[in-house]
């Protein structure tokens, strides 16, 4: 599902092959950090393969420019308005075509082998989920997975 209120501009990437794992990076006003993260993304060890969306929900900072021409081809760009987080994962969930996706927030910086550990538990399995944890609070998570 697309965005309502206005249309997506999508930066050209060239015609690729379907690939076994899409990121979705959303970003708003985060030119001082995505650079990082998104290197950590294009960096990863693994034998899948793997593209990389970034969506730029309505920065007035210039981040959909500059990820654009730092990475060139290497990452697909899509600009759009400002219309939230939820809008701006739907948009990139839209544009995924593999079995599965990686929703990561701009500011995360993703270990050398986090695909290949995340492929080696998940593939073939019939279902799987997440979890957001709020700003890493784990207590959280035990109260989910272990009701009193």
């Amino acid at each position: 599902m697309l965005p309502r209120g206005g249309a997506v501009e999508m930066t050209p990437l060239s015609k690729e092959d379907k690939c076994d794992v899409t990121f979705v990076v959303i970003a708003y006003n985060e030119s001082a950090g995505i650079i990082e993260c998104l290197e950590t993304i294009l960096g990863q060890d693994s034998i899948h393969n793997f593209k990389v969306v970034v969506v730029d929900d309505g920065s007035t900072d210039g981040t959909g420019k500059l990820v654009a021409t730092r990475f060139d081809k290497q990452i697909q760009v899509i600009s759009q308005p400002n219309l939230g987080r939820g809008a701006a994962r739907q948009t990139g969930l839209a544009q995924s075509r593999s079995e599965y996706v990686a929703m990561v927030d701009s500011d995360i910086h993703l270990p050398k082998d986090w695909l290949a550990r995340c492929m080696s538990q998940i593939e073939g399995k019939v279902g799987v989920g997440g979890i957001a944890v709020p700003d890493g609070d784990c207590s959280t998570m035990h109260r989910l997975f272990n009701p009193v």
